[in-house]
């Protein structure tokens, strides 16, 4: 059942209830990863069902476990046992098969990505640690050319895949895989997306940093047409059946886009070009300068003026000063006080009340 099929019936919370647990108002935990997922009040059970499709297959069978043998948890052990109970069921041989198809069937060894279609059958799915390993290798090498995506899958099957026996991918599958993050949720704010979709977005920021396009989360014309195919493709189907898959036709329009982004040559800024200037330039520049030199004339004329101001006034200030010191002689020698001689820092109006005094007693 997908994710847009389920709808909001006394089976949904239930089936919610043994796999989360409450911790906030907004928030739940997975009994089987500890992971916290945070649920706006207005978006119903989208992001809790989204995470148990991405990390926890199976999870249905584990419910009706639980309902059947009155548990109100579950537990992470049950998701082994179910894990191995399908692993039995997918290596038993049906009735029909014959005891030489049998003995001719090759030893299991890595698999490669089925070329045909891009939603991957049940067995080629991303498990939780698949997509994180895929996403740790993105986080590192930051690809924005065709050479730098092969470079990361090579780097995914060296350190995670072959190691641990997973199946090998193909660029164009995981290309498609991260775009399908971006696309996820898209009207919804970071915190409350899944972790992958937030990992994703976030490598998108960085991206853009490393290549000078700083600011808000977006993306160029080219990679909103390849998110759009994906989009247009993978919405339809999404969650849908394991075993559905979506044709290589149908993705011609991604890997198309994709491949013109990639191969597309990186814009550079040109060096302008300096060319002999014409004689209406020549003729513009002459007038330039010609207007400028009268500009500065007038400001040398100005300053002149200026100059001659300040001349006369400091000859003014030399005749006041000299026209006080006669004054102050003057004082001394009606008052009998030399000292008045000597009192070069007395203030103009200390002199001016001490000759209305003697004028006082002059007039007495």
């Amino acid at each position: 059942m997908s994710v847009s099929q389920v709808v909001m019936t006394p089976s949904t919370p239930l089936l919610l209830s043994v796999l989360y647990e409450s911790v906030s108002a907004d928030e739940r935990r997975c009994v089987v990863c500890k992971e916290t997922i945070k649920q706006m009040a207005d978006a119903g059970f989208d992001g809790l069902l989204s995470h148990l499709e991405d990390a926890h297959k199976g999870y249905q069978a584990v419910v009706e476990r639980c309902i059947a043998s009155g548990n109100t948890k579950a537990t992470p052990d049950m998701f082994k046992d179910e894990e191995e109970h399908e692993a039995v069921v997918e290596d038993t041989p049906s009735a029909s098969t014959s005891d030489t198809e049998i003995s001719v069937r090759p030893e299991p060894s890595i698999e490669q990505e089925p070329s045909r279609g891009f939603r991957l059958h049940q067995g080629s799915r991303y498990s939780k640690e698949d997509l994180d390993a895929l996403l740790s290798c993105i986080e590192e090498i930051l690809p924005t050319s065709g050479q730098q995506w092969e470079q990361l899958l090579n780097r995914y099957h060296q350190t995670y895949a072959i190691p641990n026996g997973r199946m090998t991918r193909t660029t164009p599958t995981i290309k498609a895989r991260y775009y399908h993050l971006l696309a996820r949720k898209r009207e919804l704010p970071d915190e409350y997306c899944p972790v992958p979709v937030q990992r994703a977005r976030e490598i998108r920021r960085r991206m853009r940093e490393v290549s000078g396009q700083s600011g808000r989360y977006s993306v160029s014309e080219g990679e909103r047409q390849s998110i759009a195919a994906v989009r247009a493709i993978v919405e339809p189907r999404e969650q849908s059946s394991d075993e559905e898959t979506i044709p290589d036709e149908e993705m011609a329009q991604f890997i198309a886009a994709e491949e013109a982004q990639a191969t597309a040559p990186l814009s550079r800024r040109k060096r302008p070009r300096h060319d002999e200037p014409s004689g209406d330039d020549h003729q513009a520049l002459v007038d330039r300068v010609t207007t400028l030199e009268g500009e500065l004339s007038s400001l040398q004329r100005e300053l002149l003026s200026l100059c001659e101001v300040v001349l006369n006034t400091t000859n003014a200030l030399e005749e006041e000063k000299a026209k006080n010191s006669e004054l102050r002689e003057e004082l001394a020698r009606l008052t009998g006080r030399p000292d008045l001689l000597d009192a070069d820092t007395s203030s103009e109006e200390d002199a001016s009340e001490l000759m209305e005094e003697e004028t006082a007693e002059d007039e007495e």
